[in-house]
């Protein structure tokens, strides 16, 4: 959509100024601003191309656009691209790769961080923190005998 109408708009009519004042928003007026609009434009079609394209071949997927009440969204339909997943060359072919390889280990990857994790909280509650526990406890006590030393007079070799 965007090369059929954005593209040749802004490519060959950007700086007339009758297509200026009836189509582009007043934000979009100078010139530097067409050109940093264009050039946005032209990353997300690159990445589009580079990424989302293999993703959708990979995942057997066509994306559409309808035009319903409240504005153009954006669906997906399934259909076999099986054939178009074989040509894929060079770089849109790592793409694919990197997906499958991420869902390939994504899964073993996680359950290795959560086994580590629950591994890390049962030292950390049971070991370290029975033995700050004890640690607490045995100060605590001998705070306790001290003051009770202190107040009721309790150390017979005070004082001499």
């Amino acid at each position: 959509m965007t090369n059929g109408v954005i593209q040749p708009l802004l490519n060959q009519l950007a700086d007339v100024e009758v297509i200026k004042v009836n189509f582009y928003h007043k934000n979009l007026m100078s010139s530097r601003e067409i050109a940093r609009f264009r050039n946005n434009l032209s990353w997300r079609y690159r990445q589009d191309q580079l990424f989302g394209e293999p993703q959708a071949i990979f995942e057997s997927r066509y994306d559409l656009f309808i035009l319903t009440d409240t504005g153009i969204k954006q669906t997906s339909i399934y259909a076999p691209r099986r054939r178009e997943l074989e040509k894929l060359r060079g770089f849109q072919l790592a793409v694919t790769l990197a997906y499958e390889l991420r869902d390939a280990l994504s899964p073993r990857l996680q359950a290795a961080v959560t086994w580590i994790g629950n591994g890390v909280v049962y030292l950390l509650t049971q070991v370290f923190g029975r033995s700050i526990g004890l640690v607490v406890r045995g100060v605590i006590q001998g705070i306790g005998s001290s003051v009770q030393e202190a107040r009721f007079g309790k150390n017979p070799g005070r004082g001499k």
